[in-house]
């Protein structure tokens, strides 16, 4: 992650806020709240490297490209050129008899978890390099930053979620539920903006593989 800012990019903010927390304190909250800021908004997004799709073979394990960094969502996947629906087992069971076994040119993925993407129908041929897909990324719990550019483009939502959960933790010298509850909102619109920018940017453009 080159362009990586540590989390304490945050404490200029944070800290002032939280009158006598400790800094250790803080950079955990800091960091909970852009991981839950990643998960909800799945503003962070990388191309990962093409795949070979391999005949009879729906399931392909996916991995972060980038170090300390954790699947969040799998948002797009195209098969030479051509961008997939994404679906769910129950939706595909539902609408296809014999789904399990069914074969032919895929039309649709689905996760069975967040690392895991699995093809419908199970190809019947094998492409070098021609499944692409892009997907969400969120610091792990074990991170000290986040991607830089993700960071100062939402820095406020994620200082507005962690002074939430510093405020209203209980019986501290910065306790203050008034507080929490106000941050807690701005973080909440902040969130619903940024799903906004996301889906605008899923509708434009073509998956390019980005090296990090």
């Amino acid at each position: 992650m080159s362009n990586a800012i540590n989390f304490d990019y945050f404490l200029n903010d944070v800290a002032p806020a939280i009158d006598g927390a400790q800094l250790d304190l803080l950079l955990v909250h800091i960091r909970n709240a852009a991981i839950k800021f990643c998960d909800q908004s799945w503003a962070w997004q990388v191309e990962g490297l093409p795949l070979n799709m391999v005949a009879q073979d729906a399931t392909y394990d996916l991995v972060s490209p980038i170090p300390d960094a954790e699947i969040t969502q799998i948002v797009r996947v195209v098969l030479d050129g051509k961008e997939l629906t994404g679906s769910s087992w129950a939706k595909i069971q539902s609408s296809n008899n014999d789904a399990a076994n069914k074969k032919g040119n895929p039309k649709s993925y689905w996760q069975a978890n967040v690392s895991e993407l699995r093809l419908f129908p199970i190809p019947e041929f094998a492409t070098a390099q021609g499944l692409a897909y892009r997907m969400a990324l969120r610091p792990s719990r074990i991170s000290t930053g986040m991607d830089g550019e993700i960071a100062k483009r939402y820095f406020d939502a994620i200082a507005d979620q962690a002074k939430s959960t510093l405020y209203k933790m209980p019986n501290k010298p910065w306790s203050d539920g008034a507080a929490s509850v106000y941050h807690s909102n701005e973080y909440k619109r902040a969130v619903a903006l940024a799903k906004v920018e996301v889906m605008r940017g899923l509708g434009r453009g073509v998956l390019r593989t980005v090296l990090y």
